[in-house]
């Protein structure tokens, strides 16, 4: 079994995936600095635009810096560029995200880990999230308060908490998902097919508190979980 540790969780994978891993910074809600830190060890740290003030604010130095520089603060990218980190920087009127080009950038044998791509704009964040489900590299959205996996053909995850989530959560991807079996949660599935345009299977809770399994045939699936919700809250005045 392949294992991949984040912060607050674990998963295990019958196939070869963890491999070179690489954390990518994005622009959005920025992660706990305390969880990007530790996120980042013994990980090739990448920043796309705007995460480049995460990045600095948690004291860290990125290996790699992309983007078109349209929302990073000018000042933090230069001194980024004059610590001689190396850079790509590409003009605002393109034909592809910042993201996509970063992704584009990996090592094929590199398995990416998207923080700061929750929050914000929600065509910012579809777009994270189908432009991670369709790379050609495989990659996961994680931040301290919410984690989207991606199961691809004939994968198998267990997932370990360090305390129950809120909510778990399946979302096809693809316009269908078959052969799905979820186990270890309240509303268990066996060999279930889903749909794209029924997305009735969220909000589930584990049953034992500790850990579930989740194993796809065919298609792509969207695990989503969601470690604490009272941070994502909107609230009006």
């Amino acid at each position: 079994m392949d294992s991949l540790f984040l912060p607050n969780l674990k998963i295990l994978s019958k196939k070869q995936i963890f491999k070179n891993e690489h954390l990518l910074v994005l622009g959005g809600r920025t992660p706990n600095l305390n969880w990007l830190k530790k996120a980042s060890e013994n990980r090739v740290l990448w920043t796309v635009d705007r995460g480049i003030c995460a990045v600095k604010k948690a004291a860290l130095t990125p290996k790699f810096l992309i983007g078109d520089n349209d929302s990073a603060d000018k000042k933090i990218w230069d001194e980024t560029v004059k610590e001689g980190v190396p850079f790509e920087k590409y003009p605002t009127e393109k034909d592809f995200t910042d993201l996509e080009l970063a992704l584009a950038k990996l090592p094929t044998d590199a398995f990416a880990i998207l923080t700061g791509a929750f929050g914000g704009r929600f065509d910012h964040t579809f777009s994270n999230v189908f432009s991670a489900a369709n790379a050609q590299n495989r990659v996961c959205l994680a931040d301290e308060n919410e984690t989207l996996l991606f199961l691809k053909d004939d994968d198998e995850f267990e997932i370990f908490f360090d305390k129950p989530p809120k909510a778990l959560s399946l979302m096809s991807i693809t316009e269908k998902c078959e052969g799905v079996t979820f186990e270890g949660v309240h509303w268990q599935l066996k060999n279930a097919t889903l749909y794209q345009t029924g997305p009735n299977t969220i909000s589930n809770v584990l049953e034992n508190g500790h850990n579930c399994k989740i194993e796809l045939s065919k298609g792509i699936l969207g695990v989503y979980i969601c470690a604490d919700e009272e941070n994502l809250r909107i609230t009006s005045k």
